[in-house]
């Protein structure tokens, strides 16, 4: 796959990686009700604390070269209950303590990288550039499910997100249904601010993104990072974020972006 279209700012990306560590490492040691549950999710907060654990790992082993399966696509939500078993703390403290360890490893990891070198990821590979964009998203987002009902602000800036937007240009085909995106073929346009304008084209061969050209889109959407983000995580409905006005499609299908997590895999 060619990657060299996307707008990967590795340096940025660690920097909001450190960002984003200390304010969760923070917000983890200072955990009111660590079982109780974590916004949404079906995790408790120390359990999900101990999912960013075991990716910042995940991670920093794929950056180090090591080709292990973490996660398995055809059961993504076992793999990752197994994953979180793995971590044995459930201390806010000692949780807080390893995520600093992990996150700070990870960071190490990238330091002097090309942004465009390819490493593993799970079964597949991925761009170092995307790893940090990624994991900047699990920290922000899963943070966001943390903090919900303790009484925490949690703000998500347009600049990480962008990062976590570049990331998923990368690796998001691996989690597409192929049976879905074969019964609803859409060529999508999809315009971020301050990034790379790409393709999203779905059919028979699930989802493949690459830079935007001058062919035929059946919609073109035109969003700011944090409403794209908030809606492919399904932190906020596609429907609220054009609502808001950070997400605006546009074409012969215009209703299609509304649908777009029906073409995911169950996560």
């Amino acid at each position: 796959m060619d990657f060299s279209w996307i707008d990967f700012d590795l340096e940025g990306a660690r920097g909001e990686l450190l960002a984003a560590t200390d304010r969760v490492v923070s917000l983890v040691e200072s955990l009111a009700a660590p079982t109780a549950k974590s916004g949404t999710l079906e995790w408790s907060r120390a359990e999900t604390a101990a999912h960013l654990i075991a990716g910042c790992e995940g991670y920093t082993t794929w950056l180090n070269g090591n080709a292990i399966t973490l996660l398995d696509r055809s059961n993504i939500a076992q793999s990752q209950i197994e994953r979180i078993a793995e971590i044995e703390e459930r201390d806010p403290r000692a949780l807080a303590t390893r995520l600093r360890a992990a996150a700070d490893a990870l960071v190490f990891a990238l330091a002097g990288r090309d942004a465009y070198e390819i490493v593993p990821y799970n079964d597949k590979t991925q761009p170092v550039g995307a790893a940090a964009g990624l994991m900047i998203g699990e920290l922000l987002l899963h943070g966001a499910d943390m903090a919900a009902g303790t009484g925490v602000r949690w703000e998500i800036s347009q600049a990480a997100c962008r990062h976590i937007v570049r990331g998923n240009f990368a690796v998001l085909p691996y989690y597409i249904r192929r049976d879905v995106a074969a019964s609803r073929p859409c060529e999508f346009d999809i315009r971020v601010a301050d990034v790379a304008r790409a393709r999203w084209s779905f059919g028979d061969h699930g989802l493949r993104i690459t830079a935007a050209d001058k062919g035929r889109y059946d919609v073109h959407v035109a969003a700011r990072a944090k409403g794209l983000v908030l809606a492919l995580y399904g932190r906020r409905s596609p429907i609220s974020q054009v609502a808001r006005g950070q997400v605006i499609a546009y074409g012969r299908k215009p209703f299609a972006p509304f649908r777009l997590r029906d073409y995911a895999m169950d996560i």
